[in-house]
């Protein structure tokens, strides 16, 4: 059998509302501070490791005979330079995708935890984070997947380029609220 990411959807969802709606409850009751926009980005950021997890750990198999065959690169670029004589598509879906499904990471966290605002932990969490993905993928019970140290630096990369992003982003901030009346949303770095 074959558990999807429908299955994760399902079940964290409706608890995260519930959850959502008993926190927020709770703060109108003891009348504290609701502030919209950071909850819409702790929102974003909750969905977006959500997505996350149901694209790099489903589908799992459960009471299957073991077909999987596990491959894993411990050597750097190894992957990336194999990618590469596959053709274009290959290489970069591969490399695009690695870098791309980290970027959020780099973005957000700043965003919604001040401990983030310094790069060196935005590169030492999204590379733990990375790593944890890495080695589950590498047990064998999901479908497909395989341990890559090039997956590791591609991700942690792509967190870089996020926080990259963020910075511009609060660099113009002040420019957008001007220009469009841009509410602050976010906590000071």
């Amino acid at each position: 059998m074959l558990i999807n990411s429908n299955f994760l959807f399902i079940t964290v969802i409706p608890l995260w509302l519930i959850w959502k709606i008993i926190n927020l409850g709770s703060k109108l009751y003891k009348r504290l501070e609701i502030r919209i926009g950071f909850e819409i980005l702790k929102a974003l950021f909750f969905f977006y490791i959500l997505l996350l997890i149901s694209i790099t750990l489903f589908p799992i198999r459960v009471n299957m005979p073991d077909n999987n065959y596990i491959s894993y690169n411990f050597i750097p670029f190894k992957s990336i330079i194999h990618m590469q004589r596959h053709g274009f598509y290959m290489f970069t879906r591969n490399v695009l995708g690695n870098i791309i499904i980290f970027a959020p990471f780099g973005f957000l966290t700043p965003m919604i935890c001040k401990n983030f605002s310094k790069l060196a932990k935005v590169i030492l969490y999204s590379f733990l984070l990375s790593l944890i993905i890495e080695a589950l993928q590498s047990i064998g019970f999901i479908e497909r997947r395989s341990f890559d140290v090039d997956d590791l630096l591609l991700n942690t990369i792509g967190a870089i380029a996020g926080f990259i992003l963020y910075k511009a982003f609060i660099a113009l901030m002040p420019l957008l609220r001007k220009l469009i009346g841009l509410p602050y949303i976010l906590r000071k770095s």
